[in-house]
């Protein structure tokens, strides 16, 4: 598990759902993404003086920010590298080898790209909170593929179709069950596609099946 990306879906995924018109689930600080944070903290750099100042001092802060903003969404990008000598296709298996951000939209100007930065902190903490994060909003544009939602769902199930033959033409019977389980499950209602139950859950079902 890349924890630096897992903790960019949650903040995307609840960010979504504030600005859907729901409340911010409970238990949110103590999300699995920031266990290992000593602080997850956001910034801002003025554009005259390039002074750096904190605009929020938790994620839930900035969530909550980002809803009196107005703004639309918050999408999860891939920051486009130019290094022929490593494809992106071979760089995603490094630690750091494709460099992710967040970008707000819909919020008065043109859309804000966050990026993160992680330290080592005390290594020595008994809670093992050893990682500070800073999240600054810069002025790089980033082009942003939006496909429809549609396309974005059939991919899934082209995917299960090829690996699923692949396991039946290898008579792989555990995984055949279980992709064709799958696929049984991302054709169903919402309630049948996901297990999970929270808010959270509920607001990406229902975006998806729309």
């Amino acid at each position: 598990m890349n924890g630096q990306i897992a903790q960019l879906c949650a903040l995307a995924c609840h960010a979504n759902h504030v600005l859907s018109g729901q409340p911010l689930p409970n238990g949110f600080e103590a999300n699995s993404t920031f266990r290992y944070c000593e602080f997850v903290r956001f910034f801002r750099r003025m554009p005259v003086v390039r002074i750096v100042s904190e605009v929020a001092a938790t994620p839930a802060e900035w969530i909550r920010g980002l809803a009196r903003q107005s703004s639309k969404s918050v999408l999860l990008v891939a920051v486009p590298r130019d290094d022929p000598s490593l494809p992106e296709h071979v760089a995603v298996a490094y630690a750091g080898g494709i460099r992710w951000a967040l970008v707000v939209t819909g919020a008065e100007g043109s859309p804000t790209t966050w990026s993160s930065k992680w330290e080592v902190g005390d290594r020595d903490r008994e809670d093992k909170r050893i990682w500070r994060v800073e999240y600054l909003a810069g002025s790089e544009s980033l082009a942003v593929d939006n496909p429809a939602l549609a396309d974005a769902q059939q991919e899934p199930d082209r995917s299960l179709d090829a690996a699923l033959e692949l396991a039946r033409d290898n008579a792989w019977d555990y995984w055949a069950d279980r992709l064709a389980a799958a696929k049984r499950q991302l054709s169903g209602t919402p309630e049948q596609v996901f297990t999970l139950t929270s808010p959270l859950t509920a607001f990406w079902t229902k975006t998806l099946r729309s």
